[in-house]
């Protein structure tokens, strides 16, 4: 049980990683690849790695799994609305005579 969380926090950093990198170097793919990642983790987490534990231990597992993803959908976020704010000045600039 122990080995199979390890491994679930290891999945969810190699996740995470393969996001922060896709938001570097601006690929589509590693950023999609990231969000297959987290979801496997994440299924595996909820589905497998809690089966035994009591209610409170699946609070916390929940709350440790959740800070990660909530963590990237505000980076990801940010980095859209920061392009988007962009492209919206530049359409701005280019329409003004």
């Amino acid at each position: 049980m122990k080995w199979s969380l390890s491994l679930s926090v290891v999945w969810a950093m190699f996740g995470a990683a393969l996001f922060m990198g896709g938001l570097q170097a601006e690929t589509r793919l590693l950023r999609l690849t990231s969000v297959l990642a987290f979801g496997a983790t994440t299924l595996k987490v909820f589905l497998l790695d809690t089966q035994g534990l009591d209610t409170v231990a699946q609070m916390i597992l929940s709350l440790i799994f959740g800070s990660p993803l909530l963590a990237t959908s505000h980076a990801y976020r940010r980095r859209v609305v920061v392009r988007l704010t962009a492209l919206s000045k530049i359409k701005t600039a280019r329409s003004e005579p």
